[in-house]
Parts: C-alpha cells; sequence; structure tokens
C-alpha cells in the first residue's frame, strides 16, 4: 500500500502549471539588435565590390540577394547566427544558397563559419551567373 502525503498533494494542486512569463532571462533582442549592427558592418565593407552593389539587401533579415536574368537563378546570402562570447570571440553562421526559378528548386546550400569565406564564395557565383 502507498503511503499519500496530504500537505505535499495540496502544494502540487496549488501550483500553477502555466504562466506566460519567462523564468529566464529572454536575450533574444539584445543578440538581435547585435546580429544586425555586426550585418550592417560586414555588408558596408564589401559595398565598394561592384557586385555587392548590384545586390539587394536587407538589414532587418541580415540577408543579401542577387537575382540573375539570364540564369534565373536567385543568389542568396543570410547570416544565419551572431553570438558573441564573454571571451570576446565572436561566432557567425552564414547560409547561402542558390535558387531555380525556373524550375522552382534549390540547387545548393553551404554554410560558412568565416563572413570573409562567405563573401568571397557569393562574390566568386555573382561572377559566374
Amino acid at each position: 500500500m502507498a503511503k499519500i502525503f496530504f500537505d505535499e498533494l495540496k502544494k502540487r494542486q496549488n501550483k500553477l502549471v502555466y504562466t506566460n512569463e519567462p523564468k529566464h532571462k529572454n536575450l533574444y533582442l539584445k543578440n538581435l539588435r547585435a546580429k544586425r549592427k555586426y550585418f550592417k558592418n560586414q555588408y558596408e565593407k564589401y559595398l565598394t565590390n561592384s557586385f555587392i552593389k548590384k545586390c539587394d539587401y536587407s538589414y532587418s533579415a541580415c540577408a543579401i540577394k542577387y537575382i540573375s536574368k539570364k540564369n534565373n537563378l536567385v543568389l542568396t546570402l543570410i547570416l544565419q547566427d551572431y553570438t558573441t562570447e564573454e571571451d570576446s570571440n565572436t561566432y557567425t553562421t552564414w547560409e547561402f544558397f542558390l535558387y531555380d526559378k525556373f524550375n522552382d528548386q534549390y540547387n545548393d546550400s553551404k554554410f560558412f563559419t568565416s563572413t570573409d569565406t562567405a563573401f568571397m564564395h557569393f562574390i566568386d557565383l555573382i561572377k559566374d551567373s
């Protein structure tokens, strides 16, 4: 036979099961502001490049897009993740994907951890298309 502790049972019944208030500190907006600022700084570094000047960009989405009318391709570079650590290291993840508008399919998708490598890959593929 099981023992029932009525005091503990009453405490559990009176305890809230659901709440709208987070129990942890939400750093999403702080990280989002830092991510947008980092994207803007990196984009402005490469703005002198003639191929980057032809691209559409969005600071709020942290994305650069180039549409090739000749090949019906959409080349997109997105800053997926930006994190700063206490030891002053920054970790970034860039995603590049190539979309074929004519066939309505993604042809290629790559991830980069280096900003310079991501931009150089993006620029090289713009030159080729």
